[in-house]
């Protein structure tokens, strides 16, 4: 394994080898899925009980005694610079390395374990064959080492009694090679090795813990269906990925996460910006402890602008445009969840990816991918806006840059010097201004209307002292006593929030011509009227 995996190797893989290996590690992975589906038919009803009666540190100890130095922390290859593993032992970062979902503090848990045994012994190795790597900690390999059998893939699909899992196939171009690999029928030959090597081990382990909890018990014909899953939040779902089944996705789950988050995360959230004052003014502020210009300078001064009504009106915009984005970002997420669920009733059997033509199932999955990856590019954007301007940057100070030199002339210089001493550059060169040219040409008769629409989007809230939290409009003392003075004082705090949304709202309908978005619409209309202080 150690040589099929060197950087240094660059020779083809040596066919007897590779061949003879693959046909010692296959049998071994059937028969431990062999064994361990049986004993799971006829007793796993008994090892959940005897399970979770177990103390933490008896589960520890059966947990060892079927792995030897099985990794203390969740993910150990990060504690490796910390010396955690026992004796700083090579095989205790290998364990780690490729099986870091096998460690004490996650399998010690009651649910993980018995979730891990269900998936792994109801499903054929070959159902989860094409995603071991992911949840590997390091397994790009160099490109020398998967340059070396272009031609030669392994066959990790297909039917459970076929015996062609774990086969080696030579093609006779490179070209059919590949569309094999990539229409998932396969990996690579040092790939499909280190999965089989992978399979083998975590299925010796699940069968060693059985025969162990189940030493002085009598066989019984016990069956049950699957190890139920209450889990509702996305931390949980993550902590159990490497111990689930990966058959097909589990739609009902994932749209009630959605909905979950939909209503908790994104609904609630806008609704209580436009109904009390009090969180509208917390979530204001936290904005502004946010915002860059917070940080003071080498004389212990916060920026200028911070006094200005732009500054307020900039930090109401990124209020009021992240809440009612993610709103909308998580209804359409649930509404593809709800049309996937209901074209997959369509299909009772399952889909075949591999097999998966441009039918309304596959739009469905494409349009659910594009709201995913554009709504990461949005989280992620909001969070390095939150991580880089935390309210402890107070604590530091804003650091003038020096200018030493043109940076941008050396580079220039260092290009020039590359293009006379290679002139192949060149051609690289031009092509690269020729693409710049033409990006230029291209939005060149866009660039009025772009400057139109950043000018119309940052108008939404021009006038920043409607919604400024720091004259006491917003004080809202819901929480004292309700005498004439607090209840004055909370309808004053309503009519200035009700007049600000009011802005926003007919600022938006002059930008974009539409009252409100749809979604945005509905949650107003199916939340009901506003809760309002009586007089």
């Amino acid at each position: 394994m150690k040589s099929l995996h060197s950087e240094n190797a660059r020779a083809p893989y040596p066919e007897t080898d590779v061949e003879q290996l693959a046909q010692e590690v296959t049998p071994k992975v059937i028969a431990h899925w062999t064994r361990l589906h049986a004993i799971v038919e006829r007793h796993e009803l008994l090892i959940h009980h005897l399970w979770r009666k177990k103390t933490k540190m008896k589960r520890r100890e059966l947990l060892l005694s079927a792995w030897p130095n099985m990794p203390e922390v969740h993910r150990p290859a990060s504690f490796t610079k910390r010396g955690s593993f026992r004796d700083g032992r090579e095989r205790d970062f290998v364990d780690a390395s490729n099986w870091p979902y096998i460690n004490l503090e996650d399998l010690v848990e009651p649910k993980a374990l018995l979730l891990f045994i269900n998936a792994r012994a109801r499903n054929h190795p070959h159902t989860f064959a094409l995603t071991e790597l992911d949840f590997v900690a390091s397994v790009t390999l160099p490109i020398p080492v998967s340059s070396r059998g272009p031609k030669s893939k392994m066959r990790l699909n297909g039917p459970t009694d076929s015996g062609s899992y774990g086969t080696i196939i030579e093609f006779p171009h490179e070209a059919l090679a590949a569309g094999f690999e990539n229409t998932r029928k396969g990996l690579s030959v040092a790939d499909g090795i280190k999965v089989l090597w992978i399979q083998e081990r975590i299925l010796r382990f699940l069968v060693e813990y059985y025969e162990r909890i189940l030493h002085d018990r009598p066989a019984e014909s016990l069956t049950s269906e699957d190890s139920p899953d209450v889990g509702t939040t996305f931390a949980d779902a993550a902590a159990k990925a490497p111990y689930r089944a990966r058959t097909s996705l589990d739609l009902p789950r994932l749209k009630h996460l959605v909905s979950s988050l939909f209503s908790a995360a994104a609904r609630d959230h806008v609704w209580a910006l436009r109904e009390d004052p009090s969180y509208f003014a917390e979530e204001v502020e936290k904005e502004k402890d946010h915002s860059p210009e917070m940080v003071p300078d080498q004389r212990d001064q916060i920026h200028e602008c911070v006094k200005t009504e732009a500054f307020m009106s900039r930090v109401l915009n990124r209020v009021v445009m992240q809440s009612h984005t993610l709103l909308i970002f998580w209804d359409q997420l649930l509404q593809q969840m709800a049309r996937i669920e209901e074209i997959s009733r369509r299909y009772p059997g399952g889909i075949d990816p591999v097999q998966l033509k441009t039918n309304d199932y596959a739009k469905a999955l494409a349009e659910t991918f594009a709201v995913l990856f554009t709504m990461k590019i949005f989280l992620e954007q909001k969070y390095h806006h939150d991580e880089n301007w935390t309210p402890s940057r107070r604590l530091f100070l804003g650091h003038p840059m020096a200018v030493i030199g043109d940076r941008r002339r050396q580079k220039g210089m260092e290009c020039v010097c590359h293009c006379e001493l290679q002139p192949s550059y060149w051609k690289l060169i031009w092509k690269m201004l020729d693409d710049c040219e033409y990006r230029s040409v291209l939005n060149k008769p866009l660039e009025p209307w772009k400057q139109l629409l950043e000018k119309k989007f940052e108008g939404i809230v021009g006038q920043g002292r409607l919604g400024d939290p720091s004259d006491g409009k917003f004080n809202y003392p819901k929480h004292r006593a309700r005498n004439q003075e607090n209840v004055e004082a909370m309808q004053k705090a309503e009519e200035n929030l009700d007049r600000f949304w009011n802005y926003v709202d007919d600022n938006f309908q002059k930008c974009t011509g539409n009252s409100q978005h749809e979604t945005i619409r509905r949650v107003l209309t199916e939340g009901g009227a506003l809760r309002r202080t009586c007089p």
